[in-house]
């Protein structure tokens, strides 16, 4: 109502019950995720969502997303909201308090972390128009928007034309003045570089860098030492990436202290590679080639890889978990094993895992992106706790925090993450290749798989007819997994894997795995 001195003022007779809600920052991030797969992978990405609100008699609320029915319903109704959430949410908890006062209830679902207000705002506008909502359209309009979801009506209806659309705009808790969120934001862009694989564009605080660092160069250089049996490195590096001098010098204190050396550092810069001249690269007595390169010189990588034909082991770092070395590498690259924070192929039957294979059509994602995830999560849960600078520290740093993400359990202690020790993964040829290149990265590690009959059919293909059965696996042999199909085949609840026994590949179902060390 309008007050004496021509004012609005806006009376509240009641508050709808709180309501709790799976989505908030969480439910975000997805939307996000969502938005960066679709991008990486040349899809169209069907955020931001202009839909019209169904109820039943039992009041469930059904999104009408089809454009063509959206337009029908506005076409049909004279006085219309529309809700458009915040940052941290979507609109469902939003429409029931408005469902009985208006013909037509639209909500907007947008993604808000790596995309700006003023682009929200241009979409939805967009979005508006494509069902008949554009200017003097001659029905009643109304917007109900929360948080951020205010500074985007806002910069629609004052710079986009909007005031010739809506008739009234109500903000909840909208930051009209300002918020000191928006460092969340640039967290969380520095996440989305991750994903777009930009590592060497990115500066984490040094400490969990260092830390990181180190404990790959001691995965490397045990495995050099121990499993592969040999002492003298040549190492290869970009000088002009801290990240690659880091890696090896930590690689070089390491591998002294395992009782090995490196005879030579080389730099990619400054040295042309080829087949001709690799053997004056090196002293005769080398026994492994360390490649640390950057993102910027992986093509440096690769022609050693191809000059030195798999004479000698190669080790590499996590830079070097690409699609490009398996394409460019080929056979001269099978072998090669690099020390990385996760793979997919750990823990095949998780969550994550699985969730992320539906999103990226059955493609795996790599540590980047799961890593990103994690502390995406991290993140969210400590501003779940206090959203404040003082308390997502004070959050991260208690003992009681923890989070379930892509890699296990999230904790830290003293403000740093608890992390178990890099994974080694090497290049294997694979003619079903998940890569879909004739090569994938797979542990190194075998698996224990074990079953309560005391062996595992080993199948030619991932089905439960007996006259596909290869052989009989007792427990506790020791396999590699190569390949993975979750709830696709009915007669295996856990899932069929492909493996490869020695020189025998092939497909079993198992109720229950093991890794090695555990």
């Amino acid at each position: 109502m309008r007050t004496e001195e021509g004012k609005t003022q806006i009376t509240l007779n009641f508050l709808p019950e709180p309501t709790a809600s799976s989505r908030s920052l969480s439910g975000s991030v997805k939307i996000f995720f969502k938005k960066i797969r679709s991008q990486k992978l040349g899809h169209t990405c069907e955020y931001p969502i202009l839909t019209a609100i169904e109820v039943n008699e039992q009041g469930d609320i059904t999104y009408v997303t089809r454009i063509e029915e959206v337009k029908k319903r506005v076409a049909n109704a004279q006085k219309i909201i529309l809700c458009v959430h915040g940052i941290i949410g979507d609109s469902e908890s939003m429409v029931r308090s408005v469902l009985k006062n208006y013909d037509l209830v639209l909500t907007f679902d947008y993604e808000g972390v790596y995309t700006s207000i003023k682009e929200n705002a241009r979409w939805l506008k967009q979005r508006l128009e494509s069902v008949d909502l554009g200017a003097c359209h001659g029905k009643e309009l109304y917007i109900v928007a929360h948080s951020i979801g205010g500074l985007i009506s806002r910069w629609f209806i004052e710079r986009e034309g909007g005031n010739q659309i809506i008739k009234h705009l109500v903000m909840l808790g909208t930051p009209n003045a300002g918020s000191p969120w928006s460092w969340v934001q640039e967290i969380t862009l520095s996440v989305a570089r991750l994903l777009n694989e930009q590592v060497g564009e990115i500066a984490p605080p040094a400490k969990i860098v260092t830390k990181f660092l180190a404990l790959a160069a001691e995965v490397l250089a045990k495995h050099m030492v121990e499993k592969l049996q040999k002492k003298n490195a040549v190492v290869f590096y970009d000088s002009n990436s801290d990240y690659s001098k880091s890696l090896k010098d930590e690689f070089k204190k390491a591998l002294v202290q395992q009782r090995g050396q490196v005879l030579k550092e080389v730099k990619f810069s400054e040295t042309n590679i080829n087949g001709d001249n690799i053997n004056q690269l090196i002293p005769l007595n080398t026994e492994v080639l360390v490649l640390f390169p950057s993102s910027k010189t992986l093509d440096g990588a690769i022609e050693v890889i191809k000059a030195n034909g798999k004479k000698l082991p190669i080790l590499g770092g996590d830079d070097m978990y690409t699609k490009k070395i398996l394409n460019d590498g080929k056979e001269n690259a099978d072998g090669l094993t690099i020390a990385v924070p996760w793979h997919i192929l750990s823990k095949p039957s998780s969550e994550f895992s699985i969730t992320s294979r539906e999103l990226w059509k059955g493609a795996d994602v790599n540590w980047r992106t799961a890593m990103s995830y994690d502390a995406t999560l991290a993140l969210s849960e400590a501003l779940r706790r206090n959203p404040t600078r003082q308390g997502v520290a004070e959050a991260l740093r208690s003992s009681n925090f923890t989070v379930d993400g892509a890699s296990g359990s999230i904790k830290f202690e003293s403000g740093d993450r608890s992390q178990k020790y890099p994974q080694l993964v090497k290049i294997v040829a694979n003619k079903e290749s998940r890569s879909g290149l004739g090569y994938d990265f797979v542990p190194t590690e075998p698996l224990i798989f074990e079953s309560s009959k005391g062996f595992v059919n080993l199948r030619q293909n991932p089905n439960t007819r007996p006259n596909q059965q290869v052989v009989k696996i007792p427990n506790n042999t020791t396999v590699t997994i190569l390949n993975f199909k979750i709830g696709e085949t009915e007669g295996c609840k856990k899932g069929w894997y492909k493996v490869q026994l020695q020189s025998q590949e092939g497909w079993m179902c198992s109720d229950y795995r093991q890794p090695k060390d555990e």
